[in-house]
């Protein structure tokens, strides 16, 4: 079923060179049915490059068995991506603890500093003095 919606998406594309796919590493369907889907979107689109956004797991308490399906989940995206960025949810709580100052950290905080770091780091910049494009990170 998800394959049909996504084939249905790609039919209404000129020319689809590439996917981002974001996904939890930790367990449940972030890890098993993110990496099923992977493969099999890889094995019908070979032409179509595929950049994961995998989120790590905390050090310790989130699931039992994290860190097997951690491995496992990144086994399967070395096999079928061709550019994986990390982000560590131990990093993200970091900074919303100590740059943003939030005594407890809600899931929605770290969601917010997710998405910043990944528009810095996949939206590029306007020098509004020089009127070019700067692929690089971007400071307010």
């Amino acid at each position: 079923m998800i394959s049909n919606a996504y084939s249905k998406l790609l039919e209404n594309l000129d020319s689809a060179p590439g996917c981002f796919i974001l996904q939890s590493l930790a367990g449940g369907t972030g890890s098993g049915l993110g990496s099923y889907l992977l493969e099999e979107f890889t094995d019908l689109y070979e032409d179509v490059s595929f950049l994961n956004i995998g989120v790590l797991p905390h050090q310790t308490g989130e699931v039992i068995l994290q860190s097997y399906n951690t491995v496992l989940s990144m086994a399967s995206l070395y096999r079928n991506s061709q550019g994986i960025l990390l982000i560590e949810n131990d990093k993200i709580q970091e900074i919303c603890e100590k740059l943003l100052m939030k005594k407890s950290n809600s899931i929605n905080d770290m969601n917010e500093v997710i998405s910043h770091q990944l528009a810095s780091v996949l939206l590029p910049c306007i020098d509004a003095r020089r009127k070019k494009k700067i692929f690089s990170t971007c400071e307010n």
